[in-house]
C-alpha cells in the first residue's frame, strides 16, 4: 500500500485520488481474500464464472479469449474493489498479463462482480487492455490508477 501514497495526480482529480487511495487501503486486502477463495473454489469445481453479454462482446472486440479471461481470474491479482451496499454487490478489478510471444505480454483488466449471498458465482462484467487508454489513467505497470480526470482535463502530471 505504500506505493499508493506516492501517486502524483493533477489538481483536477486530487480529491478523487485521495478518496480512491483511502478506499483501497481499506478494501484491497478483502478483495485479495475474496479472489483467493473464489480461485480455490473454482479449481475444486465448486464455483462458476459467467460472462455478461457485454463482456462477451468486449472480449472478442478487444482480442481476448475466454481462456485469457479465465486465466486472468485464476492467476491475476485485484487492484480495485467496490462495494455497492444497497445491492450487496461486490465488484473487483483484476489485473493480469496475457502472453503474446516470447517474453512479450499484454496487460489485461477484468472487472468481475458477485452478490454477497452467492460468492461462488462470479460474473465477468467487462474486459479491456489498459495500455490503449488514451487518457493515460494508469501507471506503467497498469496496476495503479494515476489520473481520475474526465476527458475534458488536459492537465499533465508533474
Amino acid at each position: 500500500m505504500e506505493a499508493l501514497l506516492s501517486i502524483k495526480e493533477c489538481t483536477i482529480c486530487e480529491s478523487r485520488a485521495a478518496y480512491w487511495r483511502h478506499s483501497q487501503e481499506k478494501y484491497l486486502k478483502k478483495a485479495e481474500l475474496e479472489l483467493a477463495r473464489f480461485q480455490k473454489q473454482f479449481k475444486a469445481k465448486k464455483a462458476r464464472l459467467l460472462l455478461t453479454e457485454h463482456a462477451e462482446i468486449r472480449q472478442w472486440q478487444r482480442a481476448f479469449s475466454f481462456a485469457n479471461v479465465r486465466e486472468a481470474i485464476l492467476n491475476g491479482f485485484p487492484i480495485y474493489r467496490y462495494y455497492n451496499s444497497p445491492l450487496r454487490e461486490v465488484k473487483i478489478l483484476v489485473m493480469s498479463y496475457v502472453k503474446t510471444g516470447t517474453r512479450e505480454y499484454r496487460p489485461m483488466h477484468v472487472v468481475v462482480g458477485f452478490h454477497e449471498r452467492t460468492p461462488e458465482i462470479w460474473t465477468v462484467i467487462t474486459v479491456y487492455d489498459p495500455s490503449v487508454d488514451k487518457q493515460k489513467q494508469w501507471n506503467d505497470r497498469y496496476d495503479q490508477k494515476i489520473c481520475f480526470c474526465d476527458e475534458t482535463c488536459d492537465e499533465t502530471l508533474v
